[in-house]
């Protein structure tokens, strides 16, 4: 959990970067890196689980983790001007200073919010129920990744750009978020009718009969809700002020207190 945290904040710095490289629509150099930092974790990994003792195997995924945060942070870094070009921003005023305390307090929310699943499987749960939500919660993801993030930035990068013509951003969001959701739907509704001879074909019939096409089915229809979230979180991220932002990351922590405490 301590490395996971470390790999975590690593990851953090490469924020800036990534901000400095959408706003320059910088976008296959932003995809090149990442897929690099997928390959180089991923190599890390499977190196990492032959050489480390059996006992010691889970710490192949923490150095793929921070291998994943490092790559990211170094390329994302050069192929946007090095260092001195992503933060040179001149001496930050007080607005400046309050949104970034605003936006590192929202990270920190949607971190606990992300990972506060895990504590709480670690204490209701056996062992073979975790690892059945945590396989169907990471197949998940990969569309959520790989498809939802694109979009996300994407539309990100275009609010920021028509911040001046409202009628233009409204109806970029509708866009988005109808083409978001469209695609969300293939998954939501094709998905679930194939999640078991996926599961037992790609897993074994351990996993299918520990309930993972079940809890993959739901995963997917969640997957219509994180694409609408991710579409509208962007669209306030591009327009908020700070006041906004503050009164963002309030709710964010009474549901995070709710969420951690039911």
């Amino acid at each position: 959990m301590v490395f996971s945290s470390v790999a975590a904040a690593i990851e953090s710095f490469s924020e800036p970067a990534v901000v400095n490289a959408t706003r320059r629509e910088l976008y296959k150099a932003i995809s090149t890196v990442r897929a690099v930092a997928l390959i180089s974790s991923g190599a890390v990994g499977v190196v990492s689980a032959y050489v480390l003792p059996q006992s010691q195997g889970v710490y192949s995924i923490v150095l793929s983790n921070l291998t994943h945060a490092l790559v990211l942070v170094v390329g994302l870094t050069s192929s946007s001007g090095g260092v001195s070009r992503v933060f040179s921003i001149g001496i930050p005023n007080s607005e400046v200073i309050r949104l970034a305390f605003d936006a590192v307090v929202q990270s920190v929310m949607k971190f606990v919010l992300g990972n506060g699943e895990g504590f709480i499987l670690l204490l209701s749960c056996d062992e073979t129920s975790r690892g059945a939500y945590k396989l169907a919660s990471n197949i998940s993801s990969l569309a959520a990744r790989f498809v939802f993030d694109r979009l996300e930035e994407q539309s990100f990068a275009a609010f920021s750009r028509l911040q001046n013509d409202v009628p233009a951003m409204e109806g970029t969001f509708v866009l988005a978020t109808k083409t978001s959701s469209m695609i969300a739907m293939l998954f939501s509704f094709v998905g679930p009718a194939y999640s078991r001879l996926f599961v037992k074909i790609m897993y074994g019939p351990e996993w299918e009969s520990a309930g993972v096409p079940f809890l993959l089915s739901m995963s997917l229809f969640y997957l219509q809700f994180i694409s609408v979230n991710g579409i509208a979180e962007g669209y306030f991220n591009a327009v908020a002020t700070s006041k906004a932002v503050r009164g963002y990351s309030m709710f964010t922590f009474i549901v995070m207190i709710l969420y951690m405490g039911r």
